[in-house]
């Protein structure tokens, strides 16, 4: 059942119609422990759109949350993998989760120590980040928890890339729009692993963690300068494709908190943006240009000049095809040349470049 049901709207309306989603509920209780983690997976089968309610309403809830204690890994791993769905886009289920003591539960499987596999531990932590997310009640709860410390140790320690990605999901749902949440993980320690999972192989993490990085520094300028500093050092010793996330994130962060672009940009100070502007990596070149554009002044200028920053950045002003490049390569070497940065008209090219999103 669980197998036809997976992805397939027409099988799951007809387990519905034919008295499946009562049976599979019934199974949850049995004695043979395969057959109810058998029926956790068909149940997370079906658990889309209305059903969601069905399921809820005949009393699933309870027995899969009753699972999550059971022991036996592929029961564990089911029922936290049909209780995320069951949260999924669904406010409702998501406080009956709660409401019946069901963070408790999930915060265990996450922590180390207990024996908890790898998949159990990923399904644990997708079940937190539904039931968690745009739910502020819950987003506080869970980290009442304890839970922030435990995931900040996955991250770090759990070596599995699936679990990893999942982690990045969960505080990205855990600090959205929740300003305590975020000063609670970054204190963590979770922002450097969140970093090093642009650097991840996995499309998911990538994703994910893209995400938790922008909703971690959205609006907060302290976790903005840690992230910002920690991205412009990924920028300069990671793969092209990672650097190319990097940058990204940095566009993300720079274009979703008007009002700091100043702050971002002098974060991490001017060596490491000097070093990047003669890389080969485009999205870095233009990232370290426009922040040197903007943040150099009577602190940093005489650094930018002696770590070599005079030159390339002529180079770019001469050789660049691109008028928005030539204009902030005009812009840096203005504000190099002057002390007098109450006098400065500002440049048009201190606003991020429009080819970015």
């Amino acid at each position: 059942i669980a197998e036809l049901a997976r992805d397939n709207e027409t099988n799951q309306a007809e387990v519905t119609q034919l008295g499946g989603i009562q049976k599979l509920i019934a199974l949850l209780t049995v004695m043979s422990m395969d057959a109810q983690a058998q029926a956790a997976a068909a149940l997370a089968a079906v658990a889309s759109g209305e059903i969601k309610d069905i399921i809820a309403k005949a009393g699933g809830i309870r027995p899969l949350l009753v699972l999550l204690e059971s022991r036996y890994p592929s029961a564990e791993q089911n029922a936290a993998n049909a209780l995320a769905l069951l949260a999924l886009n669904h406010r409702a289920n998501q406080d009956s989760i709660a409401n019946m003591g069901g963070i408790v539960p999930l915060v265990k499987l996450t922590e180390r120590g207990h024996g908890h596999t790898a998949d159990v531990q990923a399904q644990a932590v997708l079940a937190i980040t539904e039931i968690s997310r745009q739910n502020k009640e819950i987003q506080t709860a869970v980290t009442s928890y304890d839970a922030i410390s435990s995931l900040v140790d996955l991250l770090k320690t759990s070596n599995s890339p699936m679990v990893e990605a999942e982690v990045a999901g969960a505080f990205w749902a855990l600090s959205e729009d929740h300003d305590s949440n975020k000063v609670a993980i970054a204190n963590a320690g979770a922002v450097p692993a969140l970093i090093n999972q642009l650097a991840s192989n996995m499309e998911r993490a990538n994703t994910n963690a893209a995400h938790a990085l922008s909703s971690l520094g959205f609006g907060h300028a302290n976790n903005q300068v840690e992230i910002a500093t920690l991205l412009v050092g990924l920028l300069e010793e990671a793969s092209e494709a990672t650097q190319d996330r990097a940058a990204q994130s940095l566009w993300r962060m720079v274009h979703e908190n008007p009002g700091s672009e100043l702050l971002i940009a002098k974060a991490g100070g001017p060596e490491p943006l000097v070093h990047l502007l003669s890389s080969n990596q485009r999205t870095a070149r233009a990232y370290a240009l426009w922040s040197l554009s903007l943040s150099i002044d009577r602190d940093n200028q005489k650094i930018v000049a002696e770590t070599g920053g005079i030159e390339p950045l002529v180079n770019l002003l001469s050789m660049s095809e691109e008028t928005e490049l030539n204009e902030q390569a005009a812009c840096a070497i203005q504000r190099l040349a002057t002390d007098k940065y109450d006098q400065l008209v500002p440049c048009h090219s201190t606003q991020p470049p429009r080819s970015h999103p």
